[in-house]
Formats: structure tokens, C-alpha cells, sequence
């Protein structure tokens, strides 16, 4: 199961400086734009914006353990 950390929007498994760009890349973009993408809406409210950041400042380097699971 993969059970990403809230902030983590490139799931890689750490909430990072990457994560950072993403939203900073994306900011002010809301739902009804061809670039919205949901991942960067946090707190899915139809805009990224500092809410979203807010996220990433309280979640930065946290880590998860992920675990892959074969069939």
C-alpha cells in the first residue's frame, strides 16, 4: 500500500524542496484551467495557492516508508 505523507506531491516519499516547486510552479491555477492539476491543490479547494504551501512548510522532510507490494 502506498500511503503518501500530505505535502508529497511528487510521491517520492519525502515532503521536499521539490514538492516546493511544484506548487510555486502551479500557483494561482485554479480547477477551471487546463493546468490544474489536483495534486497540487492540498487542501482541494480549486486553487493552489499558500494554503497549499502551508502543507509542505508542516510536513517538510517528513519521510514514509514505502512498502511495494507484488502480486
Amino acid at each position: 500500500m502506498l500511503n503518501w505523507y500530505h505535502g508529497d506531491v511528487n510521491k517520492d516519499g519525502i515532503v521536499e524542496g521539490e514538492d516546493l516547486t511544484y506548487i510555486n510552479i502551479y500557483y494561482d491555477v485554479m480547477s477551471d484551467n487546463e493546468n490544474y492539476n489536483l495534486s497540487y491543490d492540498l487542501n482541494e479547494d480549486g486553487i493552489i495557492e499558500g494554503e497549499d504551501l502551508t502543507y509542505i512548510n508542516i510536513y517538510y522532510d517528513t519521510m514514509k516508508t514505502v512498502k511495494e507490494y507484488k502480486k
